[in-house]
């Protein structure tokens, strides 16, 4: 038995430094429309596997050129018929397990929010009216697809839609990426991408003091959680790694492998 890609016995194991830690992330990108949420998890090593099932998932081709990267883009959940619930899921899973025995690379879920859409279909055939006791065998279905990811050696990101925060009928102006509840205390790390409007950004990295961008402007992306290194967390990112990102020589430059070079070392 594995846990987190770690034997787990019913011995004590004495846990050191130099404890095993496999060099690559399972995390979560999120954020509001169109802020760089797949851009960002599009850095994530090659070769890169898109499970698409979202609109706006294709965009990872503008980011191909030189690279190895496969797309499977579904029906979004809410678009298919209820006759194409359980065996679009079935499908899902199953490529899902598949791309994850390859064991190098990177695995993407866009979204994981739709995603969660699909499961629920299939088992319940709605999205509402459910009754919490019923989601027992929905949950453990997640979580064993979950334990495969940490058993790979794979990095896996699951790009997340975001919804507005309500107290009662009124929004409270803040948003919150929506997808199972359980995730977050799943993965390693969780990310917020985001972009101001003009004259409305913080002018400096907090890490760093670094100017992020003079006239308030731009793209952004926050460490909002970090297991492995706690300090990386409320760290941000703008036009300095490992928010932007590039490619040359055939390798990823900043991005998620920066990431993934801070927490691994």
């Amino acid at each position: 038995m594995t846990i987190h890609g770690q034997q787990v016995t019913t011995e004590w194991v004495q846990v050191t430094p130099d404890y095993p830690r496999k060099r690559r992330i399972i995390a979560i990108s999120g954020g509001m429309e169109k802020t760089g949420k797949t851009t960002f998890a599009a850095s994530a090593p090659d070769p890169l596997y898109s499970l698409g099932l979202d609109r706006g998932a294709e965009v990872i081709s503008l980011h191909s050129a030189g690279r190895e990267i496969y797309l499977k883009q579904y029906i979004a959940p809410r678009d298919l018929q209820p006759n194409q619930y359980t065996s679009t899921w079935e499908d899902f899973k199953a490529t899902y397990y598949s791309i994850l025995n390859n064991n190098r690379g990177s695995l993407l879920v866009d979204t994981e929010t739709a995603m969660y859409e699909l499961i629920r279909l299939a088992r319940f055939g709605k999205l509402t009216q459910v009754m919490p006791e019923q989601y027992g065998p929905l949950n453990a279905e997640l979580n064993s697809m979950m334990d495969a990811a940490f058993e790979s050696d794979m990095t896996v990101v699951m790009i997340r839609r975001a919804a507005p925060v309500y107290s009662g009928r009124q929004a409270t102006g803040q948003w919150e990426d929506r997808g199972w509840s359980q995730m977050p205390y799943v993965v390693e790390m969780r990310v917020w991408t985001y972009r101001c409007a003009m004259g409305m950004c913080q002018s400096m990295n907090p890490t760093t003091g670094q100017v992020l961008h003079a006239a308030g402007d731009g793209f952004h992306a926050r460490v909002r959680d970090s297991r492995w290194k706690p300090d990386l967390v409320g760290t941000d990112w703008s036009s300095q790694p490992p928010y932007l990102w590039t490619v040359s020589g055939g390798k990823i430059h900043g991005g998620i492998p920066s990431l993934i070079d801070q927490i691994c070392g």
